[in-house]
């Protein structure tokens, strides 16, 4: 008997009524959850949520889910057929309506002119995580005192990781992101891209005027490093014709390469600060 309780429970878990959009959200929402749930993923690998497409399973979870977690409607664009016919009872949560966010602007191809990178920024994340304990309790109450206490487990995690992230002495040098994704983390921890990004829509193709800009660029603001990233060709990055004193390194803020679950976040904030700290102190 106990164990066909226990095969009953492990297939609950696998049976998620809970969805999240990208790997930092889902490491939020799961760690909010604890043990009571696994929820399920949308963006998964190397993929991007510019050019994301939902597969059959990813709409049966969209469809059975009772609650789903995202950034915005702009910005997760690849939902909107989906939730043209979702279940009317299923709560369709936009973490950037979240009260108390700090938002930046932005001029990113997204659209409602704000940086819609919250999660880079930790205090956003606490915000979130608040919010995502909420809305969570609303659906499923008997899970209220669980999930109060699991956010408390994730904010001394978020408190640990701003420590070790304000011991990173950043230096002013100066360095060309990929694209324009970076400003919160930029802004809470002082680092210095005046160089700006490679292109601003990863999507779209850069002009030859565009990267001779760039070389230009790169030459005049004695740019230090050129950060590429998983979800996008670096063929770009091989056109530009740099110097031996820039160095070459990559920013994942995705997390694509972390194992998923609440430890994720974290994780993945760690290996932002440590691959800017390590290419602009070379």
């Amino acid at each position: 008997f106990k164990i066909f309780i226990i095969l009953i429970y492990f297939l609950c878990l696998q049976s998620s009524d809970i969805v999240a959009n990208i790997k930092p959200i889902h490491s939020l929402v799961q760690g909010v959850l604890g043990t009571t749930a696994k929820a399920n993923l949308l963006v998964t690998g190397k993929t991007s949520p510019h050019n994301f497409h939902l597969l059959p399973s990813h709409i049966r979870a969209i469809n059975k889910a009772k609650i789903i977690f995202y950034i915005d409607d702009s910005f997760d664009s690849y939902l909107h057929k989906a939730f043209q016919n979702i279940n009317p009872n299923t709560v369709l949560y936009p973490l950037m309506k979240s009260k108390g966010l700090n938002l930046l602007d932005s001029n990113h191809h997204h659209g409602n002119g704000k940086d819609m990178h919250i999660w880079l920024d930790t205090n956003n994340a606490k915000i979130m995580l608040n919010t995502i304990q909420r809305e969570l309790s609303k659906v499923f109450p008997s899970n209220k005192a669980i999930y109060k206490k699991n956010v408390k487990k994730m904010l001394s995690q978020i408190n640990n990781l701003e420590k070790y992230l304000s011991s990173l002495n950043f230096t002013k040098n100066t360095y060309l992101v990929f694209h324009d994704a970076y400003a919160y983390f930029e802004t809470q921890w002082h680092l210095n891209n005046s160089a700006g990004s490679i292109k601003i829509d990863p999507t779209r193709q850069m002009s030859i005027v565009k990267l001779r800009e760039l070389r230009e660029k790169i030459t005049s603001l004695k740019v230090k490093c050129i950060f590429k990233e998983p979800q996008f060709p670096d063929k770009v990055i091989k056109l530009i014709d740099v110097n031996n004193n820039v160095n070459i390194s990559e920013l994942d803020i995705l997390g694509s390469s972390i194992t998923r679950g609440e430890n994720l976040y974290s994780t993945l904030m760690t290996n932002l600060a440590n691959n800017f700290y390590l290419c602009l102190s070379k």
